[in-house]
């Protein structure tokens, strides 16, 4: 697979990292910033945008969203035509039995189990774990070990904290943040609540 990744922060590098790893090829990169290493500028010109040229030299090359802000994620997929394709590493194991929507990102060791359904543009960190029969909507982001426990419906543009979890059953409404190491034990339905604790309570 031929990759465009969008994307040169910390979590663009981990992308890069682990799409090189699988042996996909990363044909170019866009970002508005640089790398702020010379390990991946040396490797990688970072252009601003993409052009006509590049997509008719690489017609079967598909866009990869490296960005792990929600808001960030949005603004890139809208100025964008629609190429967009999904990366799942080679150590995850995706349930065969799941439903992944496009521009998702896997990364290894994460976990999507039996009759999820994975949105658009969502993205699932390092050892993160969708159990059974979850709904996790569109550019929702899993940072590295956290999770949702079976039956879980996550909304739309919901952000996960490292090690932040909920426990079955759990609802949370769009635009739901849960901070790091938060423990949800029931359901949110506020818009853009942001959680913090254990129990998870809505901050002040």
């Amino acid at each position: 697979m031929r990759y465009i990744v969008f994307g040169s922060g910390g979590f663009a590098k981990e992308v890069i990292d682990y799409v090189e790893d699988d042996n996909h090829e990363i044909v170019a990169v866009v970002s508005t910033t640089k790398f702020n290493s010379e390990s991946y500028a040396k490797r990688y010109e970072v252009i601003d945008s993409v052009t006509e040229s590049l997509l008719d030299t690489y017609p079967d090359a598909k866009f990869l969203l490296a960005v792990g802000d929600v808001t960030v994620k949005k603004i890139i997929v809208g100025k964008n035509v629609d190429r967009w394709g999904s990366f799942i590493h080679s150590s995850s194991h995706v349930s065969r039995r799941s439903k992944m929507g496009k521009g998702v990102v896997v990364c290894p060791y994460a976990t999507v189990l039996g009759d999820s359904i994975i949105g658009n543009f969502v993205t699932l960190n390092v050892y993160t774990c969708v159990a059974h029969d979850n709904v996790v909507g569109n550019y929702s982001t899993y940072s590295p070990y956290a999770g949702t426990m079976g039956n879980c419906t996550i909304g739309d543009d919901c952000f996960f904290g490292t090690s932040a979890y909920c426990i079955p059953g759990v609802s949370l409404a769009n635009g739901c943040k849960v901070s790091a190491g938060s423990f949800v034990r029931k359901s949110h339905q506020t818009e853009n609540d942001v959680l913090i604790g254990n129990p998870a309570k809505p901050k002040p």
